[in-house]
């Protein structure tokens, strides 16, 4: 599995080089939601959660729901290299993006923010998982 990352884009297909081991691979990811998409799903998603009280997910099923996403059946996950991730993202292991219209999320197997895989009433915009069992509220 690729870990650290580096990608380029070259005619529509997205390359994605492991800077450890130096394999490459040639993806076919959708280039995504633009920045001002992602934010609004990003909004509404949040806004929802915070009315339905901010239910989370327990830790085994955000880790289950980003092995997932990680083999995503419409190849929809793409590493981000931590130069292009969040602040609070910056020192993990593996972190991507879901390239699909509905979403762009960060994905990542923790409870940092962002962090939609960890709210229990989220799904997957292409269903590959579903809302989880609620452990807590904030």
């Amino acid at each position: 599995m690729i870990k650290t990352v580096k990608t380029f884009e070259r005619d529509n297909h997205i390359l994605v080089v492991d800077t450890t081991s130096g394999e490459r691979v040639v993806t076919h990811v959708p280039k995504g939601p633009g920045l001002a998409r992602r934010m609004a799903n990003y909004t509404k998603a949040k806004a929802s959660h915070v009315v339905r009280g901010s239910p989370k997910a327990s830790l085994e099923a955000i880790k289950k729901r980003f092995a997932i996403c990680q083999r995503c059946p419409s190849g929809n996950f793409l590493p981000v290299e931590p130069k292009k991730r969040p602040a609070s993202l910056i020192d993990l292991e593996i972190v991507g993006t879901c390239n699909d219209m509905q979403c762009g999320c960060f994905l990542h197997p923790t409870e940092i923010e962002p962090a939609k895989l960890a709210w229990a009433d989220q799904e997957c915009p292409e269903k590959h998982w579903g809302k989880a069992v609620s452990v807590s509220k904030n």
